[in-house]
Formats: C-alpha cells, structure tokens, sequence
C-alpha cells in the first residue's frame, strides 16, 4: 500500500502541507504559525546527510520521516533524534511503524544505534505511539517553552537500536 523513498524535492509542497495539519492542530511540532515551503530547506539544511524518507500512497504523500544529528560534537555521532509526521488520513494504518522501522534501517547502516524523539508532553498519540514502538521514557524538561499562551514541557524518548 506504502512506498518508500528518499524525500526529495518533489515532495517540498505536500511535506509542507502535512506540516502544517499538525501546527493547526497544536500538539504534533513546537512550531505556532504555519510554515511556509521555505521550511522544507530548513529540514534538509537540519538533516543535512542523514536519512529522510517519504511514504507516498497512490502517488501523493502520505507522511515522511528524518533523522537528524542529536548534535553537532562527533563523541554524539551514534545518536540520532528522529521526526515523523503523517497525513492524518494514513495515522493509525501502520504507516508511523513501517517509517520507523525503515529509518531504524538506514540508521543502522550509518552506525547510529540511538534514537531520540522529543514529544510535547500532552501529545498523548505520540507518546503512546513511541511506547509501543520500543522508545523509553528518557527525561522530561517542565516548561522550557510557551506555546500559544501555555507552557509547554517536552518529553524525551530513547530507542536504543
């Protein structure tokens, strides 16, 4: 049903649409106002030569996946913090795994045998979705942010490979 492939330019439009599903509805990014297509460089500028896959179904975007340095020191090159965002229609259809067991793949190739994901705290989805896929609750930062007028604490998840 899914296709995997590496995100690339012809995926600028719909990856900035997804995005933008996920700002409206608050909880899925630390991001307030829609994003623009610009920020589709921002992602590829953060992965930088780390892995990112799209899922397309029927020839049009169902979600994509990247990985990004954790940081910029070497001694932290086997770990890796991943993001994942779908087109709300393909949540719950198993695609959220196959992109992550896809990217846990690639990782492994490039020697990353960590992955982090850092999830505001009252996105209960993710959370839940991160649990069942073998990430550990790792640490837990209260109020670090202010997000539409609320503060916003973010959970650390780790996965190790």
């Amino acid at each position: 049903m899914y296709t995997l492939e590496p995100l690339r330019e012809a995926h600028r439009r719909a990856v900035v649409d997804i995005f933008n599903v996920h700002v409206a509805q608050g909880g899925g990014t630390f991001f307030e106002e829609p994003v623009s297509a610009a920020f589709f460089d921002l992602l590829l500028r953060a992965v930088g030569d780390h892995p990112a896959q799209a899922a397309t179904a029927n020839g049009r975007l169902a979600g994509f996946s990247l990985l990004r340095p954790y940081h910029t020191l070497p001694v932290f090159r086997r770990t890796a913090e991943i993001s994942t965002f779908l087109a709300p229609e393909h949540m719950g259809k198993g695609l959220g795994a196959l992109l992550l067991a896809e990217m846990e793949n690639l990782a492994k190739a490039r020697q990353i045998d960590n992955l982090l994901a850092a999830i505001a705290a009252d996105n209960a989805i993710s959370l839940s979705f991160h649990g069942k896929q073998g990430f550990q609750l790792c640490g837990r930062f209260a109020r670090i942010g202010v997000k539409q007028g609320n503060d916003l604490d973010v959970v650390w998840m780790q996965k190790v490979l």
